[in-house]
């Protein structure tokens, strides 16, 4: 393991002995990013995604959220722990023992949105698409809404909202929400 790995690994150490030693460490919230995400469905990067899995596995109950983009195309995973050649769907998001890492890929803002998804063709990629909270698809669907947005996220103790608006009338830069997320940890 090279530097940086043992850099992330003081980072995390220290992050987890101060969140335990919290009377309540369900407020403590952890928010990574980088710019190829760990998991992406998105047709145009998601062969990219299995050269930072490695990485990822540190996140698992203990980073609450990965945020990243390149893939063009908005996506919310379900809660995920990170495995070296695979991933596990957890029951609820967090940082906790139990609790799995949600994987925003944000809308892009003024550029081409994607509108695909990878084929459903194999094993690996039908594990990939089954992880995927958002965008709706239905079967074998591999086109879906993009959206040209933003996306928000509102924290108060232990709770959190989260908002993606996208663009519905580019002429007038009105915005809507398209995807809506609350929960407690």
């Amino acid at each position: 393991r090279g530097e940086q790995y043992r850099w992330l690994d003081e980072q995390l150490d220290l992050y987890n002995e101060l969140r335990e030693s919290t009377a309540d460490s369900r407020t403590f919230w952890s928010f990574v990013m980088w710019h190829i995400p760990p998991y992406n469905a998105g047709s145009r990067h998601a062969g990219r995604q299995f050269a930072f899995r490695d990485i990822a596995q540190h996140f698992n109950s203990t980073v609450d959220w990965f945020l990243g983009g390149h893939e063009h195309l908005y996506q919310r995973s379900h809660p995920l722990n990170f495995k070296p050649f695979g991933l596990e769907r957890k029951p609820r998001y967090g940082n906790q023992l139990g609790d799995g890492t949600g994987v925003l890929i944000v809308p892009p803002m003024g550029a081409t949105p994607n509108t695909e998804v990878i084929r459903n063709r194999s094993r690996e990629s039908g594990e990939i698409l089954e992880m995927l909270a958002y965008p709706d698809r239905v079967g074998e669907q591999i086109e879906v809404d993009s959206v040209i947005g933003f996306s928000r996220f509102d924290l108060e103790g232990n709770s959190l909202a989260l908002r993606t608006y996208g663009m519905t009338n580019e002429e007038a830069a009105e915005f809507t929400v398209v995807d809506r997320l609350n929960y407690q940890k």
